[in-house]
């Protein structure tokens, strides 16, 4: 498999993509690794346990969704 098979593109809006750039810009971090923290900031701090156990249902779903696309 190659790299660009576990690419996505995201559309963001200009602001939101200029203050990504920033923040990457600035503490030389990849901008899907400030994504990543983002994401995993609000997944810790902002959901619910209840939440949390069914983001963590969906990500084992897609997960599993693209292994088999893999196979």
């Amino acid at each position: 498999m190659e790299k660009k098979d576990f690419r996505k593109n995201i559309k963001l809006a200009e602001p939101i993509f200029n203050k990504l750039k920033a923040l990457s810009k600035m503490k030389d971090v990849k901008q899907y690794e400030l994504i990543e923290i983002v994401l995993d900031f609000y997944v810790t701090n902002k959901l619910s346990e209840k939440e949390k156990e069914f983001f963590n249902y969906q990500l084992e779903d897609l997960n599993k969704e693209v292994n088999n696309k893999n196979e």
